[in-house]
């Protein structure tokens, strides 16, 4: 999967947690709620400081390149927080080594069916795909458990342009207040 292009001078990014709940109120006023999805997905908005010719050709040639928002990529928001309850993958039974959803982890707390790991896994540090960092597990994890993990570093998202049409007189007559947003994806 490809990375957002580094270097391209961002000023913010605004990540945007989604859940999808289903809300159903009754006449007494009590309401009835039911999660759709285990995990939230990212959006994003990312604002840019101005942009050189070369950082606009830079995402002009990303955007074209995921033929807009066809294809999936990963993108790291640029502020190191604490994250929990995040999707890292479902045990097989037989793969041992699965990838964090950020890099530069530190203080990661694993848990395998809601039960904290200790002990039970190495870590290493850029290993993973688009340098996110890795958990490996001393024994692989049993088909169906789900793997989720809290940590502090940086949140890897993993997204998709929201629009199927992106000018590029939209992208060079925005030098000095340029934007896009991300839909976010979910990581299975």
């Amino acid at each position: 999967m490809a990375t957002f292009p580094t270097g391209i001078p961002i000023k913010n990014i605004d990540v945007i947690p989604v859940f999808n709940t289903i809300i159903s109120s009754f006449d007494g006023g009590n309401e009835q709620r039911r999660k759709k999805w285990a995990f939230a997905k990212y959006d994003v908005n990312i604002d840019f400081h101005p942009m050189t010719k070369a950082d606009m050709q830079t995402l002009w040639s990303f955007y074209v390149a995921r033929q807009g928002p066809y294809e999936e990529f990963s993108i790291y928001d640029i502020v190191t927080m604490d994250h929990v309850d995040l999707y890292v993958g479902v045990g097989d039974g037989a793969t041992m080594t699965f990838d964090l959803p950020g890099k530069s982890t530190s203080s990661q707390v694993v848990y395998v069916s809601g039960v904290e790991q200790s002990g039970n896994y190495s870590k290493s540090y850029n290993t993973g795909s688009d340098s996110s960092d890795q958990i490996v597990f001393t024994s692989a994890p049993d088909t169906g458990t789900i793997i989720t993990c809290d940590f502090t570093g940086y949140l890897r998202i993993k997204c998709r342009f929201t629009d199927d049409t992106l000018t590029r007189q939209n992208l060079y007559g925005n030098v000095f207040q340029y934007s896009i947003k991300l839909k976010g994806v979910e990581f299975a």
